[in-house]
C-alpha cells in the first residue's frame, strides 16, 4: 500500500494541473481515497503554475496533457527546469503512443489514462520511491565526492610534510659525511635535530593511522582498561617537544572500563593534549594543562584545559576544519583537531570549544556508552 512506503512522510504536497473541474475532482476523489496523508493544489494556467512551484514547492506533480493557455510538455519543462527531482505524472483522458513516448523523453515519470485511475496509486508510489532512492544517491555520492577530495588534499599535504623531515635528515647525513671532524658538540647538535624530526614523523604517522581507523568500517570494540590507558597516554605525551615545558595534571574517576575503539578514543585524548601543549604562553610563568575524565554508565566525559595563547574569536568556528593552523606556533598538518571531530562524529559524540585570547582554551567532549549488545558496525560511518 502506498501508505506502508511513504511512512517516513508525514504529508505529500501535490500539485494537480487540470482545467476541467471535474476531472480535478475525479482526481483528488481517488487521491482521498489511497489512505496517505497529502495536500493538494490547484493550477489552471502558466502563472499559477510557476507561483506554485516557488511557493508551495511540491512533492508531485499531476498534470493534464491539453491545457487551454499552455501544454502539459511546456508545463514538463518548466518543472524539470525548477527541480528535476520533482516527479512528473501525466493524468490525462488520451495519449497516443508515440506522444507516450514523446513524454517520457521529456523527462515525465509515468503517464496514467483518467479512465484507469486505479493505475493512479501505484503509479506514485513507484515514483516517489524511485526519487527518494535517487536522493539518496545522490547525497551519498556528494558526500563521496567531498571525501575524496579531502583525501586528495590529506595525501598532498602529508607528501608535503613528510619531505621537509626527509631533507633534514639528508642535509645532517651529508655534514657527517663530508665534515672532516666532527665534536661531540657537533654529534649531539646532529642527534637533537634528528630527535625532533623523528618526534615530527611519528606525528605524521599517528595521524595516517587515525584515518586509517576512521574509515574502517570493520572496528573493533573492546572494554577498553582506563588505567592502561592512560598509562600508555602518559607515555606517548612525554615524547612531546616542549612537554617538560608545561604542568600536566591527567585525572579520571568513576568507572575503570569503556567500551571503545582504542585507537580512535587514543587520538581523541593524544591530539587534544598535544594542541594544548603546542599553543602553550611561553611568557606565562606557570603554564599547565588539566585532563580530567569521568566514565559513568551513559558515557564518557573530558575536559581538556590550558591557560595557553587562547583561540582569537573570529576564527573559532574554523579550528575542526582540515588543515587549520591556530598560528605560526603549529608545525603539524594542522589535522589534530579535524581528526578529533571526525573521530567523535563517527563515535556519535559531541565537542564544544570555549577560548579566550591570551587566557586559555577549554574543551569538553562527551562519547555515549556503546553497549556490548551493539554490533561493530553500530558506529557512524
Amino acid at each position: 500500500m502506498l501508505q506502508e512506503n511513504l511512512t517516513s512522510r508525514q504529508k505529500v504536497k501535490i500539485l494537480i494541473i487540470e482545467d476541467n473541474d471535474f476531472d480535478f475532482e475525479l482526481v483528488e476523489r481517488k487521491l482521498q481515497s489511497i489512505n496517505f496523508s497529502f495536500e493538494a493544489r490547484r493550477a489552471i494556467v502558466e502563472e499559477e503554475f510557476n507561483q506554485h512551484l516557488l511557493q508551495f514547492r511540491p512533492d508531485l506533480i499531476l498534470s493534464d496533457f491539453s491545457l487551454p493557455t499552455f501544454s502539459g510538455l511546456e508545463a514538463l519543462s518548466i518543472a524539470k527546469k525548477h527541480n528535476p527531482l520533482t516527479p512528473f505524472i501525466f493524468v490525462t483522458g488520451t495519449l497516443g503512443e508515440e506522444l507516450a513516448v514523446e513524454t517520457m523523453i521529456q523527462g515525465a515519470n509515468d503517464y496514467v489514462l483518467k479512465d484507469s485511475l486505479h493505475k493512479l496509486e501505484p503509479a506514485i508510489t513507484r515514483v516517489l520511491n524511485e526519487v527518494k532512492e535517487k536522493q539518496k544517491r545522490e547525497e551519498a555520492e556528494n558526500k563521496l565526492k567531498i571525501k575524496v577530495e579531502e583525501l586528495k588534499s590529506l595525501v598532498y599535504r602529508i607528501s608535503h610534510d613528510i619531505r621537509g623531515p626527509i631533507c633534514s635528515v639528508k642535509g645532517i647525513l651529508n655534514l657527517i659525511q663530508h665534515s672532516e671532524s666532527n665534536s661531540i658538540k657537533d654529534i649531539t647538535e646532529y642527534v637533537n635535530i634528528i630527535s625532533q624530526v623523528n618526534r615530527k614523523m611519528e606525528g605524521i604517522v599517528l595521524n595516517l593511522s587515525s584515518f586509517q581507523f576512521i574509515y574502517n568500517d570493520d572496528i573493533k570494540l573492546d572494554d577498553i582498561d582506563l588505567d592502561l590507558f592512560f598509562e600508555k597516554l602518559g607515555s606517548a605525551i612525554s615524547e612531546i617537544e616542549n612537554y617538560k615545558e608545561v604542568g600536566l595534571k591527567l585525572t579520571y574517576k568513576g568507572q575503570q572500563y569503556f567500551r571503545s575503539e582504542f585507537n580512535l578514543l587514543f587520538s581523541v585524548f593524544f591530539n587534544l593534549i598535544h594542541n594544548a601543549i603546542v599553543f602553550m604562553d611561553k611568557n606565562k610563568s606557570e603554564r599547565k594543562v588539566i585532563c580530567s575524565a569521568e566514565v559513568s554508565e551513559t558515557g564518557l566525559s573530558l575536559q581538556v584545559e590550558d591557560n595557553g595563547i587562547g583561540i582569537e574569536k573570529y576564527i573559532q568556528d574554523k579550528v575542526f576544519g582540515m588543515f587549520f593552523r591556530g598560528s605560526n606556533l603549529s608545525k603539524g598538518a594542522g589535522l589534530g583537531l579535524y581528526i578529533t571531530k571526525t573521530i567523535l562524529d563517527r563515535l556519535n559524540g559531541t565537542i564544544t570549544l570555549i577560548s579566550n585570547e591570551k587566557e586559555g582554551t577549554r574543551i569538553n567532549i562527551f562519547i555515549p556508552t556503546i553497549s556490548s549488545s551493539q554490533p561493530r558496525n553500530w558506529i557512524n560511518n
